[in-house]
């Protein structure tokens, strides 16, 4: 379902952030909002959301991965 999506999709953005962060690649920031647009048109194209709920699912999803990096 939907979840499944979600995990698939940050399973394959979460590495490459992590990565670009470690290795200051960009910042933070810059890496969060390059990983959500590209959240947003994988989930575009992978569960054929409309870009509106893709946008709200990859905003959602990025923004408790977010707080969670700042907690754990």
């Amino acid at each position: 379902g939907a979840w499944l999506d979600v995990l698939a999709v940050n399973a394959f953005t979460h590495p490459l952030a992590w990565w670009a962060v470690m290795h200051q690649f960009l910042g933070w920031w810059p890496v969060e909002a390059a990983v959500t647009l590209t959240e947003l048109a994988l989930y575009r194209g992978v569960t054929g959301l409309t870009w509106r709920r893709s946008a709200l699912v990859a905003c959602v999803a990025n923004g408790v991965t977010a707080a969670l990096s700042w907690v754990l």
